[in-house]
Formats: structure tokens, C-alpha cells, sequence
């Protein structure tokens, strides 16, 4: 390099260092490193324990980010850091205009193979290295081997000890397999088997809980040893005993040994007890109590102790090989170890999606964040908090935004007086109590709100008197208040105790941040007997009733339980299922907090590769915030901003990122804006969230408000028949002729023209006559779709010359008005398969996977067609005339749309006899095909761009 281009760059580090020191960084520019590879690097960072080296480049083409990137590696393989940051100057960047350069940067650790490069100016860079430690360490890795030692763990236990296990920590078995899971033939038989390998593993999930449990105290205790090393023991002494209901002096032995040295004890459930109930005189009960319930409660044999080693190793090597105790890993662990989000509905939020809820929910502007006493007077409630995910992002954006004040200082008042955490879930509120503790061990953990509510059945006492009643959780709350669980507790009686008590009144918040279960309710229950089950569901029910959230359970209740309790000013800042946009279910909610609320923002994943911002789901989410309406607020020039994120991002910092843009209304290749009047949003509609494209929106709300011609939905268009799952329950398909024909399948390579035939024959199930005698009644010529593979789909809707039914498709039954049957079920199929029907269709569309929607019967009803009867003749005839000309002729695939001769030809017919302006038209099937819904891929931009024309 040039000397002159050097000694520029290490201007600019300088430059870069001084930045970081404002941001309350303990940062250094040009330090010698020792060791191996010895050498200088551009810049070290020292935050906390981790050690984060900067390499810098001047140039920001791929040559120059490799080249950073290399230097990074080799710093991080020589053992000088534990993570790197990759930097690139732009070329121009001088020391007049640095701090508003645009910067290229990366964060690496030993598991990065291919770093995500971002961009912004120095102070955020500053910001995404206080990330670091929230992204480093590959969590999943983690997960995946502390899962293998916690299976060879349980291998070791006895069908006793795991139960002890279960009922010291008082965790729900595995589901009893019931007879209605069970068809066919052979089903008492299944049954019978399943009943009897349950019988054998029914305890096993409990006592992997139970076990992780244990793990996250030891890797805790292993966060202590540095906190309460011997070095350290005479300051941190506790001089009055916590363990007691009444404080006395300590007199015991300190400091408590070591993680490492317990490990290493003959007895090592012994030594572990020991060094916990030492710990315990000083604090830390909601950890260590309830991790020592589970030590203490299994009959104490060898396989027990090999069982208790196996984790300590476990928890010992997953402490050390995970910088800085990176907030997000307890719940990866957690969430990825147990998986039970398909039995709970409890998903676990991703870092990447918490982070950029946290952004656009906490605010600069918010309130004076360097001054600690306002920000004590902060409440941030998480009313199902599971492992504490979306609060620890919150925390951290507090955290970022209060800069450089007394950090220890500042998680102190986070954990103690800032977050309320409450969940069902022991094992979970375990993890988040003990991910706070990793966060600040300085804590007083006496004062840490983080809760169980009780879920259950009524209680009573031998005398069959009630002690307690019907509950469930947090949603106690919109009535009465939820009875608290207390930590599971060891006592030298050898007895586990659980005490419960009533909790107060929940206080008023100014955030309530959270990720409700949105699973159907009997997944929640299934712990119960039936009749267990059905009272706590009447408990639900009744609690809900008279509320928008009637009927329909899941995060809606959690929605009404913020909504009643948030300060004028506050936000909602949630994750809900993306179904919640359209589906009529939710028509409450969605006019609910419109009315209470400025829903400022409506955050919706567009990308193809995933629309969930929780993991292990495949269930489409959004993430919403909404500030409750102060009086002074001008409410009818409030709009709602909805972003459609293109590119899923990774990171916190990515996230972060793209949160700050949208906060400042900057335009970004990452995500799409729409601003929606909030009349709308009084309406329910929320339409924005299905398109990427203002032009289809605009389009989709031009046909629904009968702007070229009347429009109908629901029973006014047509009726529905039956299909798929209903079909296949009463008929079987057969190679006899028979009279009664179906159109099993809808293969795109087969289905090119808007004409069908059937493909097999169909006979009546054994003692379903009756069932297949009704579905047949409601057979149709016109079918169309409940869910399609949009990019190689080619027709949407067809038409046969006889009615039948079908598994791929529904039977459609338009109104005809007027007009002739024929005529309008011709016109009903060339408008589903214009741009302007499918258009009309992908506005009510259930997505789990963006190109792969689906149309519940409510969904269906929603759509909005040509109001038939108000049509004139020669309308409807040009359409049908339409179908006429076009039904043999191949259509090509959505995503070749524009080089589809047919497809505009349909077009053309159809925008000519609604009298939709044929440029209105032409715009939306550009920006149809450019839809990742149709196109399968991530959005780029204009479809015409590449050469179309």
C-alpha cells in the first residue's frame, strides 16, 4: 500500500476510534498485539469480556472487503479477539466529512463463513458493535450439542428419577395419545401401541426440561466465577443470609467453589448443591433454587451423578465457546432443545425480528434516556415472555439509546424496576430469569420481575373444598388477578415446596412488547384430561366474552389484556400471524386498535425464503406497533406505515439497521412503504401487508370500492362448495366406471388451458353414502382454487362441460343474475385468471409460504368479483366470448406473465368490458410479475427491467 494511502487510512481509524469513545465504547486506536502472529491492529475494542479487533480497508469494492475480512479471520485463528469488525472507507472519505460517510462493515467470529455486510455512517457502526455480543457464537451449533449430551443424560436415568424429576419442577408430561388422533382400519390397534410406548416415555420431555434446567444454572454458576471469584470473595460476602424468610447474618463458608472444581468432585451432586446453596445466601433465587429442586429430587445413584457430569461438562464447554453471553442464546437453546412451539404455540422470536420490533417501538424521543431515574420509571411488561426474548431486545435498545451512562448502573435498573415478565411456562421463565442474570450478575434478583402464572384447572383440598379456581395465566388479568408460582424450593426435609400467591393488580405500562401464543387453543391444553381441558377452556371463554377477542382466543386475548392495560402514550409493540390482516376472526381486533390506537407500523415479510419472524414456524407473522391515542392527538391525519421487508434480515444489527431507516422514512432496497389513510385502518382493512406494489394495492382497492365496475363478495357473488380434506373424507378414487367424476389433482403440466376434464373416477367410502351424497349435490363446473404454487401455476380458476367435484380444487357455484348460467360461469373464469382477478384474489390470500397461498372459505368469501346482476348483457357476453376464444389456447406460467400472449388477450378482454383503463391494466400485470409471490423470488425491482418490453 502507498504510504501516503496508509497513513490516510489510519487517520480515518483514528477518526473511527474517537467515534467509538463517544458512543461510550472502550475503544483504542493502533494496538500491538502479543502472541501468536503478534503485529498491529487498527483498532481493539474492549466490551465486557469480549475482545473486538477492527481491520480497515480504504476502498469498498469486493477486492478491498475480502482483503478485510482476511485480516479479520487471521486476528481471530491467532487468538488476539474473540470477534473481528471488517471496516471499508469509502475512497472519498476525508477527515472534513468522515462522520458522515457511508461505511462498509461486517462483524466475524470463528463460525462466520460468509460475513453480512452492511452500510452507514460511523456513529452506526458504533451502534452495531455494541451488538456484537447478541450475534457472535453459533447458537444453533450450540443447541444441537447440548441437546446430544442432554439425550445421553436421560439415557441414563431410571423411569423413576425422571418422573422425580418432572414432579420437582412441577413440568407437564408428553401428551396421552386420544382416540380421535387415531383412523382407519387398524386404529384401536394403533392406539393400544401408542398408549403403551407412552406409558414408557411419557416423563421423557419433562425431564429433558428438567435437565436443561440444571444446565442453565451451571452455565450461570460458570458466569459467577468470574463475578465471585476468590480474588473477589471478601467484597462479594453477603452479610445477611437471603436463603431464610427472615435476613441473618451470614457466617457460612465463601466464596462457593468453582463450576470447574464441582465437576471434578467425587460427588458431584453433593459439590454442586453445596456451591448453589452458597450462592443462594447471597441471591440469585429464581436460578438457583428451582436448578436445585430438580439436583436434589432424583434418587441419588451413580447413573444420576455420570447424568449430573454429563451436563456440567456440557454447560461448562457451551459457556466458554459463546462470547460474552450473547442474549439471545439461553432461548435458541432453549426453543431448539425442546422444541414445543407445534404443542404450545409458544415460537420462539428471533433476535433479527426482536431487534427491529425494539427499534421502532422505543424511540429517542421517547424521554430523556440518559437520565436514569426517568428511564427507572419505565414499564416494559412482556405478559408470555417465554425464554424473554423480545424484553432483553427491548433492554437493549435502552441500553443503546442511554449511551454512555453507568452501564452496570443502567441493567440494574433494566432487571429490577424496568421489565415485568410473566409466562405459563416454569422452564421458560426459568431461562429468562437466568439470561437477565447473564446480562447484569449485579442484580438483585430479589427484585427481579420475572414471573409464572398459573394455568390450570381448579385445586381443592382433601375436604374437596375449591383452594383455587379455573385459570389461565396472564388473561386473568382482564378480570381478577392470576395466582403467582412461586420457584420450586429444596428443603432440608427433602421435600419440594411450590408456594403460590395472588399477584397485584397489573401495573400500567408504557410498552407491552410480546409474542403471544397464536396456536389453537387445545395445544395449550393438552396437558390436561378432557374434562380438565374443557373447563380451562370455558375459563378462556368467559374471560373473553364481550370482547374482541371472542371466539377467537390466542394472541387477540393478549391484544385486549394490553389494550385495557397501557398508559395513554404507550405502545403495543407485538408479533401476531400474519392472518391476522385479513382474517375475518380478527375483524375485531384490527377496528379494536385503530380506534385505541395510532398503529404507526405494520411490518410484514415479503421474502420467499421465510415469512415468519419466529423460528421453527411456518406460519407467517408481522410485527406491529401502536401507541395508545393521547387527547391532543390529531387521530384522522394519522396513517399507518406498512413496510413489506423484501430480505429477511439475519442479524440484531441488520435488523437494527433497517429499523432506523424506516424510522427516518429513508428509502431502502431492502423493504417497500405504503401509507395507509386511517380511516382504513377504522375499516379493518389492512390490505397493504399481501403486496409488495402500490399498484396492485391501489388496484385491489379500486375493485373492492366498485370504482369501474359494481362489485360483489361473499353470498352476493356466489356459493362455495366442498373440497380437499372433505373430499378425500368421503370418497376414494377408484379405476371403475362409475357415474360420479372428479379432477383429483391440479398439475401445472397437465392444467395449460382454462378448460378441464376430469381424471378419475370416484366411489362413496364405506359408511360415508350418506357424507358423499351431500358433497356430490354440490358439485360444479366452475372450479377454483383454495391454495396454488402461484410462480408455475399457469390457470387460477377452469371450467368443466359437466359438474364434478375436486380434491385440488372447489366447486363455485356464481350468482348469475340475470344472465345465463353458461355465460357467467365463462366470465367467472377468464376474470379469476386476469390480472385484476388474481390481483383480487392475492388481497385476501393466508399465507404460510409467500408462493404458496391459500384461501380458507372466509377468505373466499372476501374476495371481490364483477357484480353479475348489475353487469349488462354485452358485458357479460364479451367476457364469456372471451372464454370462447382464449379456453384451448396454452397460458404460460404467473411468472412468464409478460411474455404470455394469452394472458394479455385476457387482459385486454377483460379490462375492455369492465372498463378498467387498459393502462391501469398494463401497470398491474408488470407489477404482478415482479410480485415474490409470483415470481418465487426475492424482489428486485421492475419486471421490465432485463429487456422486457
Amino acid at each position: 500500500m502507498p504510504r501516503g494511502q496508509a497513513k490516510k487510512e489510519d487517520t480515518l481509524t483514528v477518526l473511527l476510534t474517537q467515534e467509538l469513545q463517544r458512543q461510550g465504547l472502550d475503544a483504542e486506536p493502533q494496538v500491538r498485539l502479543q502472541g501468536r502472529g503478534k503485529g498491529w491492529a487498527d483498532a481493539l475494542v474492549r466490551l465486557g469480556r469480549l475482545s473486538i479487533i477492527i481491520e480497515a480497508k480504504t476502498g469498498q469494492g469486493a477486492a478491498h472487503r475480502q482483503a478485510a475480512s482476511a485480516d479479520c479471520r487471521k486476528r481471530i485463528e491467532n487468538g488476539h479477539c474473540t470477534a473481528a469488525v471488517a471496516v471499508c472507507y469509502p475512497s472519498d472519505a476525508t477527515s472534513a466529512n468522515f462522520s458522515q460517510a457511508v461505511l462498509e462493515y461486517a462483524i466475524l467470529d470463528a463460525d462466520t463463513e460468509d460475513p453480512e455486510w452492511l452500510s452507514g455512517q460511523p456513529h452506526e457502526l458504533a451502534s452495531t458493535v455494541k451488538m456484537a455480543p447478541a450475534q457472535l457464537g453459533n447458537a444453533d451449533l450450540a443447541a444441537n450439542q447440548l441437546r446430544g449430551e442432554l439425550d445421553k443424560a436421560l439415557a441414563k436415568l431410571s423411569f423413576q428419577q425422571k418422573q422425580d424429576l418432572a414432579r420437582a419442577l412441577d413440568l407437564p408430561i408428553t401428551p396421552m395419545p386420544k382416540p380421535g388422533d387415531f383412523t382407519g382400519n387398524n386404529r384401536q390397534a394403533n392406539l393400544e401401541r401408542a398408549l403403551a410406548a407412552w406409558e414408557v416415555r411419557k416423563y421423557d420431555t419433562a425431564a429433558i426440561r428438567g435437565m436443561l434446567v440444571i444446565a442453565s444454572a451451571m452455565m450461570f454458576h460458570a458466569r459467577l466465577d468470574e463475578y465471585l471469584g476468590n480474588e473477589l470473595g471478601d467484597r462479594h460476602r453477603p452479610q445477611f443470609d437471603a436463603r431464610g424468610e427472615t435476613l441473618t447474618p451470614y457466617s457460612g463458608p465463601w466464596p462457593p467453589a468453582r463450576l470447574s472444581r464441582c465437576k471434578d468432585a467425587v460427588d458431584i451432586v453433593a459439590a454442586v448443591g453445596d456451591a448453589w446453596d452458597t450462592i443462594l445466601a447471597l441471591d440469585y433465587k429464581p436460578v438457583f433454587q428451582t436448578a436445585l429442586a430438580g439436583l436434589k429430587a432424583p434418587y441419588d445413584d451413580r447413573n444420576w451423578r455420570d447424568s449430573v457430569k454429563i451436563v456440567a461438562d456440557a454447560a461448562g464447554n457451551l459457556t466458554n465457546s459463546l462470547a460474552g453471553g450473547r442474549q439471545d442464546v439461553m432461548g435458541r437453546i432453549f426453543h431448539r432443545v425442546l422444541d414445543t412451539a407445534p404443542y404450545d404455540g409458544s415460537y420462539y422470536t428471533g433476535t433479527a425480528g426482536a431487534a427491529l420490533l425494539a427499534t421502532l417501538a422505543i424511540r429517542p424521543d421517547d424521554r430523556d434516556w440518559t437520565d436514569l431515574d426517568a428511564i427507572a420509571g419505565l414499564n416494559v411488561t412482556d405478559p408470555a415472555c417465554g425464554t424473554g426474548t423480545l424484553p432483553i431486545a427491548a433492554a437493549a435498545r435502552i441500553r443503546e439509546l442511554a449511551g454512555d451512562v453507568d452501564q452496570e448502573r443502567l441493567s440494574e435498573i433494566l432487571v429490577e424496576k424496568v421489565l415485568r415478565l410473566y409466562d405459563i411456562n416454569l422452564t421458560a421463565t426459568h431461562m429468562a430469569a437466568t439470561t437477565l442474570g447473564l446480562m447484569s450478575p449485579s442484580t438483585q434478583f430479589r427484585n427481579m420481575n420475572v414471573h409464572r402464572v398459573r394455568l390450570g384447572p381448579p385445586q381443592y383440598d382433601p375436604n374437596g373444598e375449591q383452594t383455587l379456581p379455573a385459570q389461565v395465566g396472564s388473561l386473568e388479568w382482564l378480570e381478577t388477578n392470576p395466582t403467582l408460582i412461586g420457584w420450586p424450593e429444596y428443603r432440608v426435609s427433602e421435600q419440594i415446596e411450590t408456594k403460590q400467591a395472588e399477584a397485584s393488580r397489573l401495573t400500567p405500562a408504557d410498552l407491552f412488547i410480546m409474542n403471544p401464543p397464536f396456536a389453537r387453543g387445545s395445544l395449550r391444553y393438552d396437558q390436561f384430561t378432557e374434562e380438565e381441558e374443557k373447563i380451562v377452556k370455558e375459563r378462556e371463554d368467559t374471560l373473553l366474552r364481550n370482547t374482541p377477542a371472542d371466539r377467537t382466543g390466542g394472541s387477540n386475548g393478549f391484544t385486549v389484556l394490553a389494550q385495557r392495560h397501557i398508559k395513554a402514550g404507550g405502545r403495543i409493540a407485538s408479533v401476531y400471524p400474519l392472518q391476522l390482516a385479513q382474517a375475518a376472526s380478527g375483524q375485531g381486533i384490527r377496528e379494536m386498535l385503530a380506534r385505541e390506537f395510532h398503529i404507526e407500523f405494520v411490518i410484514a415479510l415479503n421474502d420467499p425464503q421465510g415469512m415468519a419472524f419466529s423460528e421453527n414456524t411456518a406460519i407467517g407473522e408481522m410485527l406491529v406497533v401502536a401507541r395508545r391515542w393521547r387527547e391532543d392527538d390529531d387521530r384522522a391525519a394519522a396513517g399507518t406505515t406498512f413496510v413489506k421487508i423484501l430480505r429477511k434480515p439475519t442479524t440484531p444489527a441488520q435488523s437494527k439497521f433497517i429499523g432506523e431507516a424506516i424510522l427516518r422514512c429513508q428509502d431502502h432496497p431492502d423493504y417497500a412503504i405504503s401509507h395507509w389513510p386511517q380511516e382504513r385502518m377504522l375499516a379493518g382493512d389492512w390490505f397493504p401487508t399481501q403486496f409488495v406494489r402500490d399498484e396492485l394495492v391501489q388496484l385491489f382497492v379500486d375493485i373492492s370500492e366498485s370504482k369501474w365496475f359494481p362489485a360483489a363478495s361473499g353470498d352476493d357473488a356466489g356459493q362455495q362448495g366442498p373440497a380437499g380434506r372433505r373430499i378425500l373424507d368421503a370418497f376414494s378414487r377408484t379405476r371403475q366406471s362409475s357415474v360420479r367424476c372428479a379432477l383429483w389433482e391440479h398439475k401445472t403440466d397437465i392444467q395449460r388451458t382454462m378448460m378441464t376434464k376430469p381424471d378419475c373416477y370416484v366411489v362413496a367410502k364405506q359408511d360415508k353414502e350418506g357424507l358423499a351424497d351431500d358433497y356430490w349435490a354440490q358439485r360444479g363446473r366452475v372450479l377454483r382454487p383454495f391454495r396454488l404454487r402461484i410462480a408455475n401455476t399457469r390457470v387460477t380458476t377452469v371450467l368443466c362441460d359437466q359438474p364434478i367435484m375436486s380434491v385440488a380444487f372447489v366447486p363455485y357455484h356464481p350468482e348469475t343474475g340475470n344472465h345465463t348460467p353458461e355465460d357467467v360461469e365463462k366470465a367467472t373464469v377468464v376474470y379469476l385468471n386476469s390480472t385484476a382477478g388474481l390481483t383480487a384474489m392475492l388481497g385476501v390470500v393466508t399465507n404460510r409460504l409467500i408462493v404458496y397461498p391459500q384461501w380458507t372459505k372466509a377468505n373466499w368469501e372476501k374476495v371481490n368479483f364483477p357484480d353479475w346482476s348489475k353487469l349488462t348483457v354485452a358485458q357479460v357476453k364479451a367476457m364469456a366470448a372471451a372464454y370462447d376464444e382464449l379456453c384451448g389456447s396454452e397460458l404460460q406460467e404467473f411468472r412468464a406473465m409478460l411474455t404470455c400472449d394469452t394472458r394479455k388477450r385476457l387482459d385486454d378482454a377483460v379490462a375492455t368490458a369492465l372498463g378498467i383503463p387498459s393502462n391501469v391494466m398494463e401497470t398491474a400485470r408488470i407489477a404482478l410479475a415482479s410480485e415474490p409471490a409470483v415470481t418465487g423470488k426475492t424482489f428486485t425491482g421492475d419486471a421490465l427491467v432485463g429487456g422486457l418490453s
